[in-house]
């Protein structure tokens, strides 16, 4: 096997492990995060996720550069080469994407655990969730269609990457924007009303049964003074 062949390979595998990772978060995040409440095992999940995804990001850049070198070796001229500066500059737009996907978008699902990840979201911060979707989804399919059109070799300009680029992630955008306001509401599942907590009736003091009775038949006191007295002047009389 060839350096080439060889670095080719981890770039590969780099590509596919990053670009799986966070096409498996998006799913995730649809089906437990949106459809339904955000779950504690989503939380779990995601951060695993996102861990093998930033390694397969790690690995894409490191076997990127080996490449280029490689190639470099062969044919100097590959750094004439537009589409790979494109490539290179949407690579940099994904892992400032992926900073903003570990501090705001995991963060705000852990902090929506109990509930749909998009209730009570005000517009602006929906319109940031579809952005940092739309820029990671884009910035991992286009650069890996671009590693696979040769035909394209010195052929397109930056510019013109970076302008196709520019107007799919706003179609993405857009698209995301749209599905997560007006359609997925439609297919929510319903969310359960937590039961408040039943608690016991207080319990009255327990009252002997007997004991009103006793008291009822017990002479007042005065009764008993005068039944006293009564007796008394009857001994006497005899």
């Amino acid at each position: 096997m060839s350096a080439l062949a060889f670095v080719k390979f981890f770039h590969l595998i780099g590509l596919v492990v990053g670009f799986g990772c966070a096409l498996l978060a998006d799913l995730l995040i649809l089906r437990n995060g949106i459809l339904k409440p955000v779950s504690r095992q989503l939380t779990d999940w995601l951060v695993y996720v996102s861990r093998f995804a930033f390694a397969g990001l790690a690995l894409l850049w490191i076997s990127g550069i080996a490449l280029i070198g490689v190639r470099y070796l062969q044919d100097p001229s590959i750094l004439m080469n537009q589409k790979l500066w494109a490539k290179i500059v949407i690579v940099v737009l994904l892992s400032i994407n992926g900073f903003f996907v570990h501090h705001f978008a995991l963060k705000a699902i852990g902090e929506s655990v109990g509930r749909r990840l998009f209730d009570g979201r005000s517009r602006t911060e929906i319109l940031c969730f579809t952005m940092v979707a739309a820029v990671s989804s884009v910035s991992w399919v286009l650069p890996a269609y671009l590693g696979v059109a040769p035909e394209l070799n010195h052929k397109v300009s930056v510019g013109a990457v970076l302008s196709v680029y520019a107007v799919l992630i706003m179609l993405a955008w857009l698209g995301m924007f749209v599905l997560v306001t007006q359609i997925l509401p439609y297919f929510y599942a319903p969310v359960r009303p937590v039961a408040a907590p039943v608690e016991a009736p207080a319990r009255a003091p327990a009252i002997h049964p007997v004991t009103p009775l006793l008291d009822a038949r017990r002479p007042a006191p005065d009764e008993v003074h005068q039944k006293y007295l009564e007796l008394l002047q009857r001994v006497r009389a005899m």
